[in-house]
């Protein structure tokens, strides 16, 4: 769709032609198998399972973020010695 100023618009024109795609069943013939057109796999590395694994390792501490939600309540979270602390880890992880 093209806007021409104020009141002007103009129809939208696809780019390509619209595609009409075949079902498994329409482009094989009766009896016929193909892996292509098996069902979904999903497959999870060994490297993904131990960080999955360490993720879920640490234990939540609820105490520690009812009594951080209830600082952020009252308006005493947010220090300015917090913020320094956390600008200069953030300098000192871009180099």
């Amino acid at each position: 769709m093209q806007i021409f100023g104020f009141g002007q618009i103009h129809q939208a024109h696809s780019i390509k032609p619209t595609q009409r795609f075949e079902s498994a069943h329409e482009t094989r013939g009766a009896g016929e198998t193909s892996s292509a057109y098996g069902p979904d796999r999903l497959e999870i590395s060994s490297e993904a399972r131990q960080a999955l694994a360490a993720g879920n390792s640490a234990p939540v501490r609820a105490d520690r973020i009812a009594e951080i939600r209830s600082q952020i309540a009252a308006g005493t979270y947010e220090t300015p010695e917090k913020l320094e602390l956390a600008l200069e880890r953030m300098f000192g992880d871009l180099g």
